[in-house]
């Protein structure tokens, strides 16, 4: 029998130049070829494992002095509210305040934990699940920036700022806070702030602690500011210029709550679109981090070699799926969803693409902990997410008096090479399995996201499958019901089970974490046998630091989260 692994190699090598995976590597994606990296130098620490030498805090912190990063885009939005702002998420992180924050340290099992702690709000309690009580942070306050000019953060800004989010037909944010009417949100004192929420929900703090819940000054809602063009939050740096296609740069909060905090003057983020550059540019120590693509990895080791890697579990879940709602489509077959799962081979995909360098994301992403069920708790159901392809083709021919699909339809260069390969390798083995499917790049921006109207919606042919990334919801419950509940706008299977609908109402009014994190691993064994969504392996993150660079915190591996995390409390000795 042919060696599969090796017969796949040649497959992706043939498709896959190292030229043509350099050109469209992306700023953020994870290594494909780390393993030559263990070998030789200073130690990488493995997904979990801790902090890099270069993060440790190497002594008493010190004030001063400029961070030097890079971004690949330029920032986009500048308005929290104003649309899908991840192109501007690296500067609204640092900029943006929110109720709370989920906890971050020099070791990933700190994230890896979700326990969240106080922004702008310093409690958040209730005692029924469905009103919920914020006291706002002592001594918080608003940028010091015309006209808010550094006002306290006071309860009519949290209520201006959520009812402003709702108001907005273009914030694609508020789908993950079905649970709030904005008019029954209350302000009884400066200080405090009350949310009625429609029905009990368990996990709402955790949900206040994830995106699109920045905060706005209620001047932004008056109409006195433009927030397209001025940035005015709360957060530990000020927006001090942006020059299109050069840089931003970031100045120090001085009057931000956390006193003594940040430690840097400013920060500095080159735009680079090109890889190779960043590279050149942190080689050269002009760069202070670098987040390198897959095939750069070794190359910026091996010319940083004091630098420290921090290796980091991948918060983007890559998965694909088909209409679940047209009886015209063969996704709504359960035996062709179940063919599909069993044609891909999972282990060589794993050993070819990634290196063995993976991130096991399932119906719930790893990063989110314990709240991850992993196939082998899947029960019956993990039959087929093994690789039997006969049993794949003897599935295909029951099914094949009906709908076929003939169309695997995938962003193409938006999430990094790796996600390219996937997505070609994964149409080459189900058509080894007897499908006849095409790939169909689509562009991001106008055919996924679509202005609220694209794929990620639910608009794409019957015919198609739906390969796509996820970034980290806030919590497994509002991914469990942001991708399957029927009601959701997120919704992308177009699920409507009612069955599933009745298990996550009950899941998400749960008050004790305990028996929720119960309810939603028995709900994703449920999931797991009807398929509706297959998840595949997601690249490892890798981050090089200089070693000058110390207290660099781990937080949430997406390059719109990290900075929200390691900026405030990271510190420079050169």
């Amino acid at each position: 029998m042919r060696d599969r692994t090796n017969y796949w190699r040649s497959r992706v090598g043939a498709r896959y130049s190292r030229r043509r995976l350099l050109r469209s590597a992306a700023w953020g994606a994870a290594a494909l070829s780390a393993s030559a990296l263990l070998a030789c130098g200073p130690k990488i620490n493995g997904t979990g494992q801790g902090a890099a030498q270069g993060s440790a805090t190497g002594g008493q912190p010190q004030s001063g002095g400029t961070f030097n990063t890079y971004a690949n885009v330029n920032l986009g939005i500048l308005d929290p509210q104003g649309g899908s702002a991840a192109s501007a998420n690296y500067v609204l992180g640092s900029a943006y305040s929110r109720p709370l924050s989920f906890k971050s340290g020099l070791n990933e099992q700190i994230i890896l934990s979700r326990e969240t702690e106080g922004e702008w709000a310093v409690s958040a309690e209730s005692p029924d699940g469905q009103s919920w009580t914020f006291k706002i942070q002592p001594g918080a306050k608003f940028h010091n920036v015309p006209p808010v000019n550094g006002h306290p953060i006071e309860s009519a800004d949290v209520k201006a700022s959520f009812t402003r989010a709702f108001a907005k037909p273009e914030n694609t944010y508020k789908s993950l806070y079905p649970m709030i009417d904005p008019a029954q949100i209350e302000t009884p004192a400066p200080d405090t702030i009350v949310f009625k929420l429609k029905s009990a929900y368990g996990p709402f703090k955790e949900t206040m602690a994830g995106s699109g819940v920045e905060l706005m000054p209620r001047e932004a809602s008056s109409g006195t500011y433009d927030p397209a063009k001025v940035m005015i939050g709360s957060g530990p740096f000020i927006l001090d210029s942006f020059t299109p296609d050069v840089a931003y740069v970031l100045k120090k909060n001085p009057a931000w709550y956390k006193q003594g905090l940040p430690y840097l003057d400013s920060v500095r983020g080159a735009i680079i679109p090109d890889s190779a550059q960043a590279l050149a540019q942190f080689t050269a120590g002009n760069l202070d981090d670098l987040k390198p693509g897959p095939n750069d990895v070794n190359t910026a080791r091996q010319n940083n070699p004091k630098a420290s890697v921090i290796s980091q579990t991948n918060t983007m879940s890559y998965a694909f799926f088909g209409h679940m709602n047209d009886p015209a489509s063969p996704w709504h077959d359960i035996r062709i969803r179940q063919a599909v799962s069993m044609a891909i081979d999972r282990d060589t995909i794993k050993k070819v693409i990634l290196n063995n360098q993976a991130t096991e994301n399932q119906i719930v992403p790893k990063a989110l902990g314990k709240w991850m069920l992993p196939v082998d708790k899947f029960g019956d159901a993990q039959q087929y997410y093994q690789f039997k392809p006969d049993e794949a083709k003897k599935l295909l021919q029951a099914a094949s008096g009906g709908p076929q699909l003939t169309r695997f339809m995938s962003p193409a260069k938006n999430y990094g090479p790796a996600f390219d390969q996937m997505a070609e390798t994964i149409v080459s083995m189900l058509n080894a399995a007897g499908f006849k499917i095409q790939l169909v790049p689509i562009d991001y921006t106008r055919d996924f996201i679509g202005g609220g109207k694209g794929a990620l919606y639910g608009s794409y042919p019957a015919d198609a499958l739906v390969y796509s990334a996820d970034a980290l919801f806030a919590n497994a419950e509002e991914t469990l019901a942001s991708h399957f509940q029927s009601k959701s706008q997120r919704n992308k299977p177009q699920v409507s089970d009612p069955k599933l609908d009745e298990q996550l109402e009950k899941m998400l009014s749960i008050l004790d974490e305990t028996q929720r994190l119960q309810a939603a691993l028995d709900i994703q064994k449920y999931l797991a046998g009807q398929i509706y969504q297959i998840s595949t392996y997601s690249d490892v993150v890798f981050t090089l630091i200089q070693p000058w660079v110390h207290n660099y915190y781990l937080g949430e591996s997406n390059q719109s989260s990290s900075p929200r995390y390691a900026l405030p409390q990271l510190w420079l000795r050169k």
